[in-house]
């Protein structure tokens, strides 16, 4: 497709969910993290987003500036925490395009990061995402373990999974949940928001999500009936699915899904990453029908995420 070789049509995601830091030295840890999935792909980031920072605006600033603010402090622990890249590099002939990329890191939409004596709200509800654009990036999916394994030994995380999206058409409203890149347009805006807050309200795949995530965030949508964990359940099928052994061990059938997954090659192919971490990978071709097979045991979150 066109829009797949013209930049700023279409983006790769990697996403991890139970991604928490618990302090100072752990944002550091994620912060540096947030740095090499850049550098991996040969992107230099040179802006730097954080909220709820004690004496420290929210306005976007240069990293470099950053980088010197922390000279002199140590590591803030934030509610979230973007690196990424200008659309144009510098204002001057020739503008040279800078491989936009991002990666965002928070601690829970909608709910508090943190107790009022600095304990972050809950151990697993933190999330990572790292978005780059495809046309530019064509072999980052080839990294995308690399960055898995690194986020896995330096922060941790209880599930995560990639993919690849247009910006434009059919757009995961949890997009906006993630903070996935959108245009300048603030009726864009207003749109990823409306489809969220559709998708969480009124389709059942929106409400078994929301309550899924709430928990997460320490906010569950019912203290009775707690949404099951990121460790306990699927968002969905995706190209890229990062598990550990407790979603091996789910039931699918009469066999634990990892068994599932291994008897039959049309499912994907299972491959460890580190102890404790495996990569489930799926031809895109092949979702459609792995997702449906699925489906009756109950799980996938909100298959087919839309």
């Amino acid at each position: 497709m066109l829009s797949d070789r013209l930049p700023g049509g279409v983006q790769h995601a990697l996403c991890f969910h139970g991604f928490s830091p618990i302090d100072s030295e752990k944002w550091r840890a994620a912060y540096d993290l947030s740095r090499r999935c850049h550098e991996r792909l040969g992107i230099h980031p040179d802006q730097v987003t954080l909220d709820d920072v004690p004496d420290l605006s929210e306005e976007t600033r240069w990293i470099d500036s950053w980088e010197k603010w922390l000279e002199k402090h140590s590591f803030p622990m934030p509610s979230s925490l973007v690196i990424g890249t200008n659309i144009i590099k510098r204002f001057k002939l020739p503008w040279v395009p800078n491989n936009r990329a991002h990666s965002v890191i928070t601690m829970g939409v909608g709910a508090p990061a943190y107790f009022e004596d600095g304990r972050p709200l809950t151990d697993d509800g933190g999330q990572f995402l790292f978005y780059c654009d495809a046309a530019l990036h064509r072999q980052a999916l080839d990294h995308f373990d690399a960055m898995a394994l690194d986020a896995w030994t330096s922060v941790g995380f209880s599930y995560g999974y990639a993919f690849t999206y247009q910006l434009r058409g059919a757009i995961d409203p949890l997009g906006f949940c993630f903070g996935l890149p959108r245009r300048g347009d603030m009726s864009d805006f207003n749109e990823a928001r409306a489809r969220w807050a559709t998708f969480r309200r009124r389709t059942p795949e929106g409400c078994r999500f929301s309550a899924w995530m709430d928990k997460q965030q320490g906010n569950p949508a019912s203290e009775l009936v707690p949404g099951p964990s990121y460790s306990e359940r699927l968002r969905d099928v995706f190209p890229l699915n990062y598990l550990v052994a407790s979603h091996l061990a789910l039931t699918v059938g009469s066999s634990s899904l990892g068994e599932w997954i291994e008897q039959d090659s049309s499912r994907g192919t299972l491959r460890q990453l580190a102890d404790g971490l495996w990569c489930w990978a799926v031809d895109e071709i092949g979702i459609p029908a792995v997702r449906c097979s699925l489906e009756p045991s109950g799980l996938l979150v909100a298959p087919g995420g839309r």
